[in-house]
C-alpha cells in the first residue's frame, strides 16, 4: 500500500500554531498563512503543489528545533509571493498570525482545518520522501515526508471518516488568491498546432493508452488535449525558455496520473501502469 505524503514544517514560533488552532477553533474552514520561507528552501512544497495535489497533511512542529509535532492541518495552497496583486495584499493580510505585521516572504503557505496531535508525534516517526530516512530534530524549514499511520487520526480531511460520511456542506463562497508559474499559453496552442499539422489528431503520447478527445467526445473535443511539461518546472527554480520538444501531448487521465501525490513521473511509468492493468483486448483499441 503505498505511504501518504505530508509535509513536516518547522513552525519555529509557538505562537503561530496557537493562533492557528484559535482561528480552527472558531471555524473549522478557517485558513491561515505560514510564510517565512523562501523559494529555494521550499522547492519540494512547489512541486506538490504545482499541478495542485493539494491539499495533503502538514504536521506542525512546536518551537524552533523541536522534536514533536502537535498538530496537524491541511495545506491547501503554496503561492508565490512576488506574483500576488498588489491589490490583494490587504486582504492576505488578514489571514496572517497575529505575531506578524507584514508579508515579507516570496513564499504564502495556506493552511487550514486544524486538529491537535495527541500524544503528539515524535519527528523520527516521518521519513524523508528524499531518502526514505527518518527526520531528525535540527534546523530545517519544510520537508515532505511518509506520514505515520496514527491510530485514531485522520490523514486527510474530513475528520469524520468517509465510510459513514452521507453529506459534506459545499457551495460556500471563500476568497482564494491563486497564482501559480507562469506558462505560456502561446507554447500550448504552438505545440497543438504542430501536432495537429503532423498528424492531423492529438493523441495521448503516453505509451498503451493514445486516447483522442475527437475520436471519443466529436466536435466538443476538436482541438483539445492537456500539454505536459517534461521537464517540471518546479525544478528550474526560476524562469526557463521551454522549447516545443519540451512538451508533449496527453490526455486528463494520463496527466493526472503523471503528477498524482505531487510527482512527476515518466511517460513509460504510466505506460508500464496501463501495460500491467489492462489485457491485449483494451491495449488494441487505445494503442
Amino acid at each position: 500500500m503505498q505511504r501518504a505524503i505530508c509535509v513536516i514544517l518547522n513552525s519555529q514560533h509557538q505562537e503561530r500554531v496557537d493562533d492557528f488552532m484559535r482561528r480552527c477553533g472558531a471555524s473549522p474552514d478557517s485558513r491561515m498563512i505560514f510564510q517565512p520561507y523562501t523559494e529555494k528552501r521550499l522547492r519540494s512544497l512547489h512541486k506538490i503543489d504545482e499541478e495542485s495535489a493539494l491539499p495533503v497533511p502538514i504536521y506542525l512542529i512546536s518551537g524552533q528545533y523541536g522534536a514533536t509535532a502537535t498538530v496537524v492541518g491541511d495545506l491547501v495552497k503554496v503561492e508565490y509571493r512576488d506574483e500576488v496583486p498588489n491589490g490583494a495584499l490587504k486582504a492576505l493580510k488578514k489571514l496572517l498570525p497575529v505575531t506578524d505585521t507584514k508579508i515579507y516572504a516570496t513564499n504564502l503557505l495556506y493552511l487550514a482545518h486544524a486538529r491537535v496531535l495527541r500524544p503528539p508525534v515524535a519527528v523520527e516517526r516521518f521519513l524523508k520522501v528524499s531518502d526514505e530516512q527518518p527526520l531528525r530534530r535540527g534546523r530545517w524549514p519544510a520537508v515532505v515526508g511518509y506520514a505515520p499511520r496514527l491510530a485514531g487520526t485522520p490523514q486527510s480531511r474530513p475528520s469524520a471518516g468517509f465510510d459513514d460520511l452521507e453529506e459534506a456542506p459545499e457551495g460556500h463562497v471563500r476568497e482564494l488568491y491563486v497564482r501559480h508559474r507562469h506558462r505560456e499559453q502561446r507554447l500550448r496552442s504552438a505545440k497543438i498546432k504542430q501536432v495537429l499539422g503532423a498528424s492531423g489528431r492529438l493523441r495521448c503520447e503516453v505509451p498503451g493508452c493514445g486516447f483522442d478527445f475527437r475520436e471519443r467526445y466529436g466536435s466538443l473535443g476538436h482541438e483539445y488535449a492537456h500539454v505536459h511539461h517534461l521537464y517540471p518546472l518546479s525544478a528550474a527554480g526560476g524562469s526557463r525558455p521551454t522549447r516545443l520538444n519540451d512538451l508533449v501531448i496527453v490526455c486528463a487521465n494520463c496527466h493526472a496520473m503523471i503528477h498524482r501525490n505531487g510527482e512527476c513521473r515518466l511517460l513509460k511509468a504510466v505506460s508500464a501502469a496501463i501495460e500491467g492493468d489492462v489485457g491485449p483486448d483494451r491495449r488494441a483499441k487505445t494503442g
